[in-house]
């Protein structure tokens, strides 16, 4: 059975322990290792611009280089080759240094036996491999997210048209239709279009909200939610035939983009009434926890500046500071949804089994993770069946 043949630099100015090395790899029975060796740092540099190489064993006190300097100048021309360090010198400091600087492990000369030292370069290279292979992928997924989100985004902008086309001539027949007292199945099918162009119009506009997520410029900046979530609150309630309690906790100050939050707010909101419809005494409360950061509170409320204006960096930081650990929440006392189905709720498309009684299109909550998201925030969501459901939010940006 053929042996996986690696190859491995020495850098090394002693002899005597180079020779030890050699004959320690020598005896590694599960892989092959051809190792050269190099007594002084430029020779190193001259190899690896003329040959593939594995991995790297480096001392880092060299001839003509010393410390952590020999790691930073070899690293620079082998930044995707694992290094280990094998040196004379017991510094914990350096150690620590050595693996910030990307060393994939350090080891004291004579500290370390033979068969320790062949299987962490063996994993030191194994490692290096799946980071790479990690990253590879993650490039690659991210650049077929780019396009399915182009692809979403271009599909839903040419349905607009035609939508708005099949809409608009539907409503005119149905009009004459109602005028010339036709057939009611007949006015009952052209209903059917137009709700069902609705939802579609419905849908095409969440997607290419959807898309656009990650793409749209910020203009950071304190927002007053309490203002937003009773702007949201007074349509819904103009909308609907039915009255919700709907308890705003005063002066809920943010910083994000107006725009994005104002989309999730509406989402989450629009949620919340649709699942409370079956309740006696519908309510919906919208607050903050932990929600006074003083006078800085007071600050962005009096200036209402964008943050890009306020020119001092420290006050900046401190204004931001004080609002990543404030927790926005809105409950709601309706349908609720068991807790093991939690980790779907931001599933694009995806409903649960008790949500599909109502209408909806399962994107909704998949656009205030995107915006949360955008923001460095995380949301959650807790609920019990029939006991309502509390989403959770937070802002870092």
């Amino acid at each position: 059975m053929n042996q996986k043949l690696f190859n491995v630099l020495l850098v090394e100015d002693n002899l005597g322990d180079a020779f030890l090395i050699q004959e320690q790899f020598k005896s590694a029975k599960t892989f092959e290792y051809l190792i050269v060796h190099v007594d002084y740092l430029a020779k190193a540099i001259t190899y690896l611009e003329q040959c593939p190489c594995d991995a790297i064993l480096l001392d880092l006190s060299l001839p003509d280089s010393q410390g952590i300097e020999t790691l930073k100048t070899i690293g620079k021309k082998a930044f995707q080759i694992p290094i280990v360090i094998l040196t004379g010198t017991n510094d914990e400091e350096l150690a620590i240094q050595a693996v910030r600087q990307g060393a994939q492990d350090y080891f004291v000369k004579g500290q370390v036996m033979g068969k320790v030292l062949v299987h962490a370069l063996h994993y030191a290279i194994e490692r290096k491999l799946i980071e790479e292979q990690l990253k590879t992928r993650t490039s690659q997924l991210e650049a077929l997210n780019q396009e399915l989100e182009a692809f979403s985004y271009t599909v839903s902008h040419d349905l607009r048209n035609p939508l708005t086309v099949i809409k608009g001539m539907a409503r005119l027949l149905k009009h004459k239709y109602e005028l010339e007292q036709r057939d009611e199945q007949e006015q009952h099918f052209l209903q059917h279009i137009c709700d069902s162009s609705d939802r579609m119009e419905q849908i095409i506009k969440d997607l290419l909200i959807l898309s656009q997520v990650k793409k749209s410029e910020l203009e950071i900046k304190p927002i007053n939610l309490s203002d937003l979530a009773r702007k949201i609150g007074d349509r819904l309630q103009q909308q609907a035939v039915r009255k919700v309690k709907l308890t705003i906790q005063p002066q809920i100050i943010a910083i994000g983009d107006e725009n994005l939050l104002m989309h999730a707010l509406e989402n989450l909101l629009h949620n919340a009434w649709k699942y409370t419809a079956k309740e006696q005494h519908p309510c919906i409360e919208i607050g903050v926890i932990d929600s006074n950061p003083a006078e800085v509170s007071k600050t962005l409320h009096k200036t209402n500046l964008n943050l890009a204006t306020i020119s001092d960096l420290h006050q900046r930081n401190r204004i931001r500071s004080a609002y990543r650990n404030l927790i926005y929440f809105i409950r709601d006392n309706g349908l609720g949804f068991d807790m093991k189905s939690a980790e779907q709720l931001f599933t694009p498309f995806h409903r649960l089994e008790n949500a599909k009684k109502f209408e909806g299109n399962g994107i909704g909550l998949a656009i205030v993770q995107r915006i949360i998201h955008r923001h460095n925030g995380r949301i959650w969501a807790e609920a019990a069946k029939g006991e309502g459901a509390t989403f959770y939010f937070t802002l870092a940006i």
